[in-house]
């Protein structure tokens, strides 16, 4: 296994998630325009991923509060009502993947399998 370090991400990492976006995502559209933007989103977790001094991925983490669970939640709420009303938390956190990337000349080395453990 590759000894990748995991980091939040930094200022300095604005021209490489850009660059890696384009490269990966955007033969689904414009991604090295939109997801940078989420660098400095305040309910966005950035991680980079680095071999020794070289970035070689991403992740971006999106939290989402809400009053009410999200519609996939497996419990249905009329069932959690049933249970012990005080168990129930008043603010809901989910969290959604919006991008993991990892750069081409390092894919399929486990890299993007380390990034998500």
């Amino acid at each position: 296994m590759l000894p990748v370090q995991l980091r939040p991400s930094r200022p300095d990492d604005l021209d490489f998630v850009t660059r890696l976006s384009g490269d990966v995502f955007n033969v689904f559209g414009a991604y090295d325009e939109f997801l940078p933007r989420y660098l400095n989103h305040p309910q966005v977790i950035t991680t980079v991923a680095q071999l020794g001094v070289d970035r070689v991925g991403f992740t971006m983490l999106a939290m989402v509060m809400s009053e009410e669970p999200l519609p996939w939640r497996t419990t249905p709420r009329r069932e959690l009502e049933r249970a012990d009303e005080e168990a129930l938390p008043s603010m809901w956190v989910d969290a959604e993947m919006v991008a993991i990337a990892v750069a081409p000349p390092w894919q399929e080395k486990g890299i993007g399998r380390q990034m998500l453990d």
